[in-house]
């Protein structure tokens, strides 16, 4: 085994991790693969000692980021109790073509009161799947030791991937706090995460912001190196959590048959036409909507550098040197037209509240 193919810096992690965008929105509630902390408890906290994972071995050694970003959309008209989940086709690249989020942008952009509170009701919501090694969970203490998949939010997301971005953090007035730069992923010299969830008084919600990395210091995920790649070895391919992204066309039929349902449960020929010309779906050619919507688009970069040095250790992603590797990218089934990424995304903590 080569001493050079798993180092990677943290400057080229955390300019990808930033850049990067890469399931019909299933029920995991009975996933036992998923690690789901949460306050239904007496004391209404939930305390545990993590540690963030790569995809693997061939996660590290080809550059895979950590995570599998997940954009789902939500789409509820419960008065007429119809509901729609469905996984959104921006997971898969800030390009890629998605007929509800084009439906979202037309309806959002007629400025019309309604119709932009329907918009915003669609909005998709976006999370990251990952695997961590559970340390210490103080509710669940039979976890101990395991490796699970974390679903969380956007806003816990860029607190895990802080470390890799800025040394000083601005704090209250204008003072700095230092903060260490480390690779959180890093199989070696990489920090545990103490995740605390508590109840926020005032929604109710669960909060993060008491979470902070352990202070003992840089770590690595085990004693010996045969122990670390055997904790790799239980890491779950995420592949399967895109894999299932619906095609384009599938999109537009479930989209359709729901605006359908829709209309027809309106019983009225002036709310059925109202909704389906608002609602329609863009399938190619010019894009009136979506040129308005004025989203920048860019093009997704590899989570890891492609340049080339010597690296000092094969485990060791905080290395300043760095080795060519690159983001794997599923194919399309076709070449879709520019479409504008999803309207809205949701930041806040409620991951207890995720429906899936």
């Amino acid at each position: 085994m080569s001493d050079d193919f798993l180092n990677i810096s943290v400057e080229t992690a955390a300019q990808a991790a930033e850049t990067n965008n890469s399931s019909n929105g299933s029920s995991r509630k009975t996933d036992d693969r998923f690690w789901k902390p949460n306050i239904k408890n007496e004391r209404k906290e939930y305390q545990a000692k993590i540690r963030l994972l790569p995809r693997g071995l061939e996660g590290v050694t080809n550059g895979l980021h950590p995570t599998i970003e997940q954009h789902v959309h939500y789409i509820r008209e419960p008065n007429h109790g119809l509901y729609l989940t469905v996984k959104c086709r921006k997971a898969l690249g800030k390009h890629e073509h998605c007929p509800i989020c084009d439906a979202n942008w037309a309806m959002y952009n007629t400025k019309v009161e309604s119709l932009v509170k329907k918009a915003k009701s669609r909005m998709g919501r976006v999370s990251h799947i990952g695997n961590i090694l559970i340390r210490e969970d103080l509710n669940h203490p039979e976890f101990n030791g395991q490796v699970k998949l974390w679903d969380h939010t956007n806003n816990i997301n860029k607190m895990l991937l802080a470390p890799l971005r800025n040394e000083e953090e601005a704090s209250g007035g204008g003072f700095k706090k230092k903060q260490e730069k480390f690779n959180p992923y890093s199989p070696i010299n990489g920090r545990d995460f103490i995740t605390i969830v508590s109840e926020n008084p005032d929604n109710g919600f669960p909060n993060y912001n008491g979470s902070f990395w352990d202070e003992a210091g840089l770590t690595d995920i085990a004693p010996t190196k045969d122990e670390i790649m055997a904790t790799l070895d239980q890491c779950y391919d995420l592949n399967e959590f895109i894999n299932d992204i619906p095609t384009v066309e599938e999109l537009t039929n479930r989209y359709n048959e729901f605006s359908a349902k829709l209309a027809e449960k309106e019983n009225s020929n002036t709310e059925r036409d109202a909704v389906t010309t608002s609602t329609s779906v863009y399938m190619g050619g010019n894009n009136p909507a979506a040129s308005q919507a004025n989203v920048s688009q860019g093009n997704s970069e590899s989570y890891f550098s492609e340049s080339a040095q010597q690296p000092t250790n094969e485990l060791d992603m905080n290395s300043s040197t760095q080795v060519p590797v690159t983001q794997a990218t599923p194919e399309p089934a076709f070449t879709p037209p520019v479409a504008p990424a999803p309207m809205l995304t949701d930041d806040s903590d409620d991951d207890d509240e995720l429906p899936f």
